[in-house]
């Protein structure tokens, strides 16, 4: 994780949670848009959680964020031909 967002995190987030029910963090700014924009972050170390981190890190899954990250057009027909 970027460490300049790991220090916004530990500021804005409490220590403990007083619900039982475990908040996340929005980390992407574009929530009502479908874009590319999670393996960006990933790229840069703007991820939240573990797996954030370890995608754009591991041999097998590096070239998939990084081209994602690079090609938003190359992830929506990535993405379509799943289906």
């Amino acid at each position: 994780m970027d460490p300049g967002l790991e220090s916004i995190l530990r500021l804005s987030c409490p220590l403990g949670s007083l619900t039982p029910n475990t908040s996340f963090v929005l980390n992407d700014p574009t929530p009502f848009v479908f874009d590319n924009l999670y393996y960006t972050n990933a790229v840069i170390g703007g991820g939240i959680l573990r797996i954030d981190a370890e995608l754009p890190s591991d041999p097998r899954t590096a070239p998939f964020v990084e081209r994602f990250a690079a090609d938003q057009d190359s992830f929506f027909r990535a993405l379509s031909s799943a289906f």
